[in-house]
């Protein structure tokens, strides 16, 4: 992590590093914002995508909205079916809408 990173920030990638989903979920939307750190959209897509695999269904929201941001709702697709299925209302909505759209057959 580079010098001049907030003690937050370092927190959060500990935490993410030993296993805390929600931390890097956390750490996601830092990179993902640009907030306290250079804003890198692959890097918080990779800790999105890493938080989703690891149950936390937030995570596969955001990940998703990444995705469909660059216009790739098809990609989009499986994150939102796993967050959905982890009972997370939001996603399951965010799901029914993409299917509802022209974004969930265009092409990666």
């Amino acid at each position: 992590m580079p010098s001049g990173t907030s003690d937050i920030v370092h927190a959060e990638a500990r935490a993410c590093d030993q296993g805390d989903m929600l931390a890097c979920t956390n750490l996601g939307t830092f990179y993902e914002a640009g907030e306290e750190v250079t804003r890198d959209l692959e890097r918080a897509l990779t800790l999105y995508q890493r938080a989703c695999e690891g149950h936390a269904s937030i995570a596969c929201s955001n990940a998703a909205n990444v995705l469909r941001d660059r216009g790739q709702g098809v990609a989009a697709l499986p994150l939102l079916e796993r967050g959905c299925a982890m009972q997370e209302p939001g996603t399951c909505f965010q799901l029914g809408r993409l299917l509802r759209s022209d974004d969930a057959g265009a092409s990666d």
